[in-house]
């Protein structure tokens, strides 16, 4: 603790700078109103006292999230550090809550370590099963390593009559910007849009930013902010998640649904560029913003 306690600190401070309270508060909301539907078997009780109804658990959210001092970031880095007697004879709402919790908490974490460290026996075990039945030699886990993966960019159909083109745009991001109040969308970002103040960043085929992209390559824990690379070898991508479908990657791939996404090096360099105003950056890796 001690040894950490700088890099704690600077990580909570960072973090406190980031909280946007509405979206905290959605969030809060949904969690409890999904906690109080839970079955009897799995009912949390600190939470039992707050009932079930939706609107009531909205109005407690609302005035937790109203009087809780952990929005002063002076207040919340003070009480870093300090023993939990002390944490719990603060009357802070929120801070009141989560003391209630920590006990359901603590023995989820619990579980959750003994399942895990069965898991990593079954999983052992797991694999010599597969190399028997496979008669053949397969790709290794390689989650959180070094690797190397190739493919190309294609969209997929994740079910009967939906279908994922490969290439997003600039577009739905500003249809995003409109139907959801949290996708919060810079302002700058969308005048330049509208104006076509795309540089030379636009696709000549879809007459857009480019923002996104889906690709057949087998990506995994550890991939965010990997390099795509064309077969030139130029940056065009950067990757930073998969496709829901394809969570199960880590068990089996399939040339049906196994998508990974990535964001256009060209909307990230728009973005540098146009929205933020930074051709100082451009210029330092060499690439022309005009």
């Amino acid at each position: 603790m001690d040894r950490n306690f700088p890099r704690l600190r600077a990580g909570l401070e960072l973090s406190l700078k980031n909280v946007y309270l509405p979206a905290e508060e959605t969030f809060l909301t949904e969690r409890l109103i999904k906690a109080a539907s839970l079955p009897s078997s799995q009912t949390i009780p600190a939470l039992a006292p707050l009932g079930k109804d939706p609107d009531a658990l909205k109005a407690f959210v609302s005035k937790v999230i109203r009087e809780t001092r952990l929005k002063d970031p002076v207040f919340a880095l003070k009480l870093l550090g300090q023993p939990p007697e002390l944490l719990t004879k603060q009357r802070d709402p929120l801070l009141q809550l989560a003391g209630a919790l920590y006990p359901t908490y603590k023995k989820l974490k619990e579980t959750r370590q003994k399942q895990n460290g069965e898991l990593d026996t079954l999983y052992a075990k797991f694999i010599d099963v597969r190399m028997e039945w496979m008669k053949r030699d397969f790709v290794p886990d390689a989650n959180s390593t070094l690797r190397f993966t190739y493919g190309r960019i294609r969209g997929y159909s994740p079910r009967n009559a939906v279908t994922y083109e490969p290439l997003t745009t600039f577009a739905g991001v500003v249809e995003k910007t409109a139907e959801k109040p949290f996708y919060n969308t810079p302002a700058k970002a969308v005048e330049l849009w509208k104006a076509k103040d795309f540089g030379p960043f636009a696709s000549s085929k879809l007459k857009d930013i480019p923002v996104a992209m889906l690709y057949d390559m087998d990506t995994t824990g550890g991939n965010s902010g990997s390099p795509v690379l064309d077969a030139k070898g130029e940056l065009v991508g950067i990757n930073f998640d998969r496709a829901w479908e394809a969570t199960v990657n880590d068990y089996a791939w399939s040339s049906l649904y196994s998508r990974s996404i990535a964001v256009d090096i060209r909307y990230v360099l728009w973005v540098t560029s146009r929205v933020g105003g930074a051709n100082n950056l451009l210029e330092e890796m060499g690439v022309t913003g005009n």
